[in-house]
């Protein structure tokens, strides 16, 4: 059963009549003084976890408070293109959250590689869908809740941020096994067709469209999983790529188009722009006249070289997640 709009069963305790509004908390006001040493700090202890999906084993990194386990509130991790749980800014937003905290859970999406870890390898063939990773996102999603975890937080990098929003977007259950808060989405991908290929032959020195037209007949073939040698694709030069593979991240499909996913946001949504992308002014463009401050809600991160990167982005989503809970206590939602 999907949960109401708006609720959540794991924030905080609703105030009393008459009780002055909560101010933002003394932790979330020191974050800026504390976060540059808590980057350079040794990592806390990490429990190395596993979840089984189609006939794979996925791997992810569970990091909890000292103080207790699980508990009812986690956030959810998915990494950018290629990427992985040991990926910088993923390490760096975990021990983040944990010095706030915060329990999280940092996924590796198998991208059809079993029991993957690390960086994809260019020299592997790509067999994996874009499409795969909401649902390996559900999975993950279950597999707290089965141990607990009421409420949880989905907080995705790039790539990883467009497939949260295809978890939300697509699963009927999708936010009431959330709890109903919260989604976070950093520099998430838009998808223009005509700008797509004119940012890969600008890449690569040629044009997808015959490619994409051969992966096309492959696939009307019945022949998804054949591949198609020599290709240029995402971050990888002259690889092995399945041509159902090549039209999951190349051909066309709105949902590949992150705006298109946030027409009616079914939890608090937080977007986490850099100002210094292209994307990021379609994406304000888009999004600006939809975000009312709550239910959407539009932040540039600090130009290049104002801050360090890492920590600005850290200090963002941390404070995303203080404003909510004071907004939560003084609007007396229920814990």
């Amino acid at each position: 059963m999907i949960a109401a709009r708006g609720a959540c069963i794991c924030q905080s305790s609703p105030r009393k009549p008459g009780k002055p509004k909560r101010m933002v908390s003394i932790r979330a006001l020191c974050l800026v003084a504390v976060l540059t040493a808590l980057l350079m700090a040794a990592p806390a202890p990490a429990a190395e976890v596993q979840a089984r999906h189609d006939g794979l084993s996925l791997n992810g990194r569970l990091l909890l408070p000292e103080e207790g386990g699980l508990g009812p509130e986690v956030t959810l991790l998915i990494h950018d293109t290629l990427g992985s749980a040991d990926d910088r800014e993923v390490l760096t937003l975990q021990q983040a959250l944990l010095a706030a905290g915060r329990g999280s859970l940092a996924i590796t999406l198998s991208l059809a590689v079993n029991d993957r870890r690390g960086r994809f390898e260019c020299a592997r063939p790509h067999l994996h869908r874009h499409e795969d990773g909401p649902r390996e996102i559900a999975a993950w999603v279950q597999w707290l809740r089965q141990r607990g975890a009421r409420c949880v937080h989905l907080l995705g990098l790039g790539r990883g941020a467009n497939q949260a929003a295809w978890y939300l977007d697509g699963e009927a259950e999708a936010a009431g096994l959330l709890g109903g808060d919260s989604l976070l989405l950093v520099r998430p991908p838009i998808f223009q067709r005509a700008q797509a290929a004119a940012d890969f032959s600008r890449a690569y020195g040629y044009a997808p469209e015959p490619l994409l037209r051969h992966a096309q007949r492959l696939v009307q073939q019945d022949r998804p999983r054949e591949l198609v040698f020599r290709v240029d694709f995402l971050h990888c030069r002259d690889t092995a790529v399945a041509a159902g593979t090549l039209l999951s991240y190349y051909g066309d499909d709105l949902r590949r188009h992150t705006p298109a996913l946030l027409e009616a946001p079914r939890v608090p949504t937080l977007l986490l722009l850099d100002s210094s992308e292209p994307a990021a002014s379609r994406t304000v463009s888009e999004l600006a006249p939809r975000a009312d401050g709550e239910w959407l809600r539009l932040q540039l991160l600090a130009e290049p070289g104002a801050r360090p990167r890492l920590e600005a982005l850290a200090a963002a989503v941390l404070g995303y997640f203080s404003r909510r809970a004071t907004v939560l206590v003084d609007s007396g939602s229920p814990r």
